[in-house]
């Protein structure tokens, strides 16, 4: 099944990789505020969020079309702020939910001074496809499958970051690296167990699930950069089993 953009998708992700920019550009590390030279950093770590942005999102997009489903991105966003009914959004409101995508991370920039990235900005609103869906046992989209889709975004940039560190390894240069936090920064974000994030959509369905993928998110993401790669990968692979078999015989005795 072909993967594509819709236009309304291309502008949230720009939208989302501007957001991006400020999250990772808005300390440059520079003891004096130059205009300019910000404004540049800011444009820089604006592609990088995008480059990463679209990995994750095409990681979704193509486990999606697996389950012969559909996965849109979308800034991330509720449209509830509570469990009565009077907590929802109005229909006539101007905002079809809280763009918490956009809220959260500029609000943990500005009041951290860009010391901590929180760089959860989109969520993928995933449906079924029900002409491709036939002699399927569920003409819609199970909570397996949605576990499996919301999975697919991490692992494809756990793999992106693995590419990049085999290069970092072997080329040095600091854009590499930078490449790496910003994907580092996206992996584990993504994962907090939030309603609509990867995190929230696994923890929900199967909690061995939840905690194998974040604890393999976290340890490639410390790893990568101090430690070679492969060997880094094995280290993740096996803390992430362990954890997972601590909290299945913590919970099973």
């Amino acid at each position: 099944m072909k993967i594509n953009f819709t236009k309304k998708e291309i502008i949230s992700l720009l939208i989302s990789a501007l957001v991006l920019g400020i999250v990772f550009g808005f300390d440059d590390g520079r003891d004096v505020f130059v205009l300019r030279l910000w404004f540049t950093d800011y444009m820089l770590m604006s592609c990088l969020g995008l480059i990463a942005l679209t990995v994750m999102v095409l990681g979704h997009k193509w486990a999606a079309a697996r389950y012969s489903s559909k996965a849109e991105y979308n800034i991330w966003g509720i449209t509830r702020f509570g469990f009565k009914q009077s907590q929802y959004l109005r229909k006539n409101f101007l905002l079809k939910r809280i763009p918490l995508g956009i809220i959260l991370p500029l609000i943990v920039a500005i009041f951290t001074e860009g010391k901590i990235w929180f760089a959860a900005v989109g969520m993928m609103i995933t449906s079924a496809m029900h002409e491709h869906r036939i002699g399927r046992k569920w003409i819609h989209v199970p909570d397996y499958e949605e576990a499996r889709i919301a999975f697919a975004g991490p692992i494809a940039t756990m793999i992106f970051m693995i590419v990049l560190g085999l290069i970092f390894e072997n080329v040095g240069l600091e854009i590499w690296k930078k490449l790496i936090m910003v994907n580092t920064a996206l992996l584990i974000s993504s994962m907090v167990p939030f309603p609509q994030l990867s995190g929230g959509r696994m923890l929900f369905t199967s909690l061995y699930f939840f905690v194998f993928t974040l604890t393999l998110a976290v340890m490639i993401g410390l790893l990568v950069l101090f430690v070679p790669t492969i060997p880094a990968l094995i280290s993740a692979l096996i803390l992430a089993v362990l954890a997972t078999a601590i909290v299945y015989f913590k919970r099973e005795v």
